[in-house]
């Protein structure tokens, strides 16, 4: 009986015998409520258990009861096919086995002790695609009799079952390293129709650094890891495949199936839970136990097992290494002494053929460009090749591409030993440079034995746009660059900044800094860092890397470019500011002044915090010192979640949760010298013709229009669309990133981010698109009963709110999307929290307000005590009363707007002299694929 996983029964793992179907079963109670076991209640999971197969319980020595050993039938295992560090004396050898006999239970020597686990079911969602049948492919007879044969074993282990399904796919043979041949099936098609599952793996460098500082290492293998993992019994037909014996469908997870490693890398996640990244580490399958001790890692051993035989998985001992010093992992071998590439995987890199076509060069730069952290010239050794990938190049293979080939090769092969970061040491060291080509940066340690080891190696070229800044620009963008590509290592910790230009050493300091400069520096502000400046003959590691960068570096673990949870200690910069401590201190006083009564009630120190009372409502706001005021203004326009968003927005979003002397005049001074904003948000061309604003809906999500935004560059994830959705009375903005537009994607999204979320709403208004005239889109306005309005033919004025917000949309990812224009989907959902958190001018709230009836906490707030004191005021109440409240005053507001805008629109003298019955030329719109162009002069309609 093996128990099924829960949160108050439980049952432990038990040998039990049936007689007549009935068995004894020990279930236990682990909360504090009655609880009642129905029919039919699932407590557990039984699975058939050959006598051979049962082990037998050794005597226990008084003493040992932390050491009860199971042991098979001659009391051992065939050892023969484990392996164990050849640094390992033989005691400590023997308190493995022992370790191993005791978990003999989660090991397989043979796959018919293949585990099942209840922890995880895969499913496969196709919606509502039809099935997908492929004819039978002609087979060799080697084949056939392969197929037959690994087809029985898998009938014979419950893996598969024979098949009704409408559904069929071919099946494929792959070799593996040790000369077998693993069954798979050709998915390609089904996966095609399934719904992505985007769950993270981990990622390389995190996963490597973890490793830091160990000395013992366990790496452990499961048994054929995906037929451990139970199919949905609801899509098993969707895994059928076709064979020349029959048709079948597997009962357990298939290889070959796009889902497959995120079902895997979620389930392994939770069989170790807070085991995982603090005494082992999981990449899909591949588990690693680190210890610095032997002792300790015999410890975590025995925990990590205990896990997976919970989990009812098993282990192949032939492909598991215990108590190792070095181990090769994810491509790399790793030791206490840092991280190198694996030789074998050299090897294969050294024997690679000559490239003959482009796909070879892409193919070959591709691999090598794995390890390029090892190798500080890696750029300059791979820049012929690199010039071959590029458009309209045609192929040549001459000395200088072989002689490229050759010697990159050779590096690999040379790699030095990177060193494993440690936060423990107190000295870490950035090397910078830039040059008129690109940017280099090397990140050093200093060891307690006074060497300096290089941890990592980055570059990368410059953008044209980049190129035409000044030297002392350039050299002040490699520095923002490089900490923030190295991030993970420096936040939080000082640091010394190298550097061959002297201007970095006043950046800090000087008072009077170009708009391009001061932005920089206060994204500085949040590294500890000084800066020494060293001359370009002694600061050649950087120098070389900034002359020489890679072109594109092929999945490079950049450090996260979305919000980054900037952080500041409140209290302790209050505390180092003597304007602020000199009103607290006034505060202190005793006595009733006119002074100190106006200062009191202005003024009063709450949690540790001066507080300053903000004005016409009843909140207190924390007083910012003059130290981060540079800081929060970056955090309310510059972060992702604020969108770079214009002066009254911003204004507003920062006077409702900070305060201090002079910040209207801060912020207006901030935001018109934004470079992004001033490049991107360029004057706007009223209208020729009569407007006739729409009327303000009686209730939130009564109007909704709808309509899309793009093309955009294809990202990395295959979108090139937003699918865009206004409230028409609360501004609420609901966004979707989608690769096309087709009606299947806009139904979907108004079903699963209106219907759902909102409830149905009565009018959706929406352009004449395609999308918007389909059957599929008007059979889902007749089932919920929505009316659909659409606007006049190239009129989108119509649906302006909408049109409105996507000119909005646009500016705010231009300010974060990189030089590729393929990370812009990333964005997308701070885009639409930082225009719901936002002011909006024809209501005078944000939508955030105006749906939840509260002020919304940002992200940066997180750190400020008072954050949540004066947000818990809103909620208590009459909470219903002040929403409806302040929906009403919403509707007046935007109608009063409206009035505002029509007048001021007809006293314009700018109205069109056209009038009906004249001959006209209508401007039909052409659109073009193309990435943003800064500052481009936007085209004006004209007739």
């Amino acid at each position: 009986l093996c128990a099924k996983p829960g949160k108050e029964l439980a049952a432990p793992r038990t040998l039990v015998a049936c007689t007549n179907g009935e068995f004894v079963a020990l279930v236990v109670n682990l909360g504090t409520n009655d609880i009642t076991l129905n029919p039919g209640k699932q407590i557990g999971v039984l699975q058939p258990l050959a006598k051979d197969k049962i082990s037998i319980l050794a005597s226990i020595s008084p003493g040992s009861d932390d050491e009860c050993r199971v042991y098979s039938q001659n009391n051992s295992l065939p050892w023969e096919q484990f392996k164990f560090g050849p640094e390992l004396s033989c005691e400590q050898e023997t308190k493995i086995k022992k370790v191993l006999l005791s978990h003999r239970h989660c090991i397989a020597l043979s796959p018919d002790e293949l585990g099942c686990t209840p922890y995880a079911t895969h499913t496969i969602d196709t919606g509502d695609s039809r099935p997908i049948h492929q004819p039978l492919r002609r087979l060799a007879p080697t084949e056939r009799e392969t197929i037959k044969q690994q087809v029985t074993e898998m009938l014979d282990h419950g893996v598969v079952s024979p098949s009704t399904s409408p559904w069929s796919s071919p099946v494929v043979l792959v070799r593996k390293k040790d000369g077998t041949v693993r069954f798979c099936v050709d998915y390609r098609k089904l996966n095609s129709t399934t719904k992505l599952d985007v769950y993270p793996l981990p990622r390389l460098d995190d996963t490597l650094d973890r490793l830091q500082g160990a000395e013992y290492f366990t790496t452990l293998d499961l048994m054929s890891v995906y037929w451990q993992v139970p199919l949905d019994k609801r899509d098993a037909e969707k895994s059928a495949f076709i064979t020349p014996d029959g048709l079948y469908q597997f009962n357990r997870l298939p290889f070959g199936l796009c889902n497959a490693p995120a079902t895997f890398q979620r389930l392994m996640d939770r069989v170790l839970g807070n085991l995982k990244w603090t005494m082992a580490l999981v990449y899909l399958d591949d588990v690693v136990i680190y210890a610095n001790t032997f002792e300790e890692h015999l410890r975590r051993l025995s925990l990590v097992l205990d896990a997976i035989s919970d989990a009812n998985l098993r282990l192949k001992p032939q492909k598991c290494f215990f108590g190792f010093k070095e181990i090769t992992y994810l491509g790399h071998v790793v030791n206490k002494n840092g991280v190198k590439p694996d030789p074998s995987k050299l090897e294969a890199l050294f024997e690679y053929p000559t490239p003959t076509t482009i796909k070879d060069v892409r193919s070959f730069l591709g691999f090598a460009s794995y390890f390029r952290r090892f190798i500080a010239n890696f750029a300059t050794r791979a820049a012929p090749l690199n010039y071959l990938l590029r458009k309209n190049v045609p192929w040549r293979w001459g000395n200088e591409e072989q002689s490229s080939f050759q010697d990159l090769k050779m590096a690999l092969l040379n790699a030095p030993v990177l060193a494993h970061f440690d936060p423990s040491l107190s000295k870490t060291i950035l090397h910078t440079d830039a040059s008129g080509q690109g940017l280099g940066a090397v990140l050093l340690q200093e060891f307690p034995d006074g060497t300096q080891r290089v941890i990592s190696y980055a570059s990368r070229r410059l953008t044209q746009q980049e190129e035409r800044n000044h030297s002392s620009e350039l050299e002040c963008l490699a520095l923002v660059w490089s900490v923030q590509k190295f991030r993970p290592y420096l936040y939080g910790r000082h640091f010394t900044v190298v550097t061959d230009n002297s201007a970095l050493t006043w950046l800090q300091s000087k008072r009077d800094l170009t708009a391009k400069l001061a932005r920089w520096a206060i994204l500085l502000q949040e590294y500890d860092f000084e800066v020494i400046h060293r001359s370009g003959r002694s600061h050649q590691d950087a120098d070389f890397l900034s002359r020489n960068p890679l072109d594109k570096i092929p999945e490079a673990p950049e450090c996260d470019t979305c919000f980054c949870g900037a952080t500041f200690d409140l209290r302790h910069s209050q505390c180092q500011d003597n304007e602020v401590q000199d009103i607290v201190q006034r505060l202190a006083l005793s006595g009733s002044t006119d002074i100190l009564r106006r200062l009191r009630r202005a003024y009063r120190v709450e949690n540790g915090l001066l507080c300053h009372r903000n004005p016409g409502q009843q909140q207190w706001l924390p007083v910012i010192p003059a130290s981060l005021r540079a800081t929060v203004l970056n955090l309310c326009h510059d972060d992702p979640t604020a969108g770079h968003l214009g002066r009254d927005k911003t204004l507003a979003k920062l006077s409702e949760r900070y305060w201090w002397h002079g910040f209207r005049k801060d912020v207006s001074r901030y935001v018109a010298s934004c470079e992004s904003c001033q490049r991107r948000k360029l004057p706007g061309i009223s209208p020729f013709t009569e407007i006739h604003p729409t009327q303000p809906p009686q209730a939130a999500f009564e109007l909704i229009g709808l309509d899309h935004l793009g093309p955009f560059p294809k990202s990395q994830k295959g979108n090139r669309f937003i699918i865009v959705a206004v409230d028409h009375l609360t501004k609420w903005i609901e966004l979707r990133a989608v690769p096309t537009t087709s009606a299947n994607h806009i139904v979907e999204f108004l079903r699963e981010q209106i219907v759902l979320r909102h409830g149905v709403p009565r009018t959706v208004l929406t352009d004449r698109g395609t999308p918007f005239s389909s059957r599929i889109f008007k059979h889902e306005m007749v089932t919920h009963g929505i009316h659909h309005a659409q606007s006049a033919p190239y009129h989108p004025q119509t649906n302006g709110l909408v049109e409105r917000a996507n000119r909005t949309i646009a500016d705010i990812l231009y300010a974060y999307v990189n030089a590729s224009h393929d990370n812009w989907d990333v964005y997308v959902p701070y885009a639409s929290f930082a225009l719901n958190t936002s002011q909006q001018a024809s209501t005078t709230t944000s939508p955030f307000k105006l749906v939840y009836g509260r002020t919304p906490v940002l992200p940066q707030e997180s750190t400020l005590s008072t954050t949540w004191n004066h947000r818990r005021q809103e909620m208590q109440d009459h909470f219903e009363d002040r929403l409806n409240e302040a929906r009403r005053r919403a509707r007046v507001a935007i109608t009063r707007a409206q009035q505002r805008m029509l007048i001021n629109h007809r006293q314009d003298d700018r109205m069109s002299p056209i009038v009906r019955g004249d001959l006209v030329l209508v401007r039909r719109p052409v659109r073009k694929k193309r990435k943003s162009n800064q500052a481009t002069a936007k085209i004006q309609r004209t007739l």
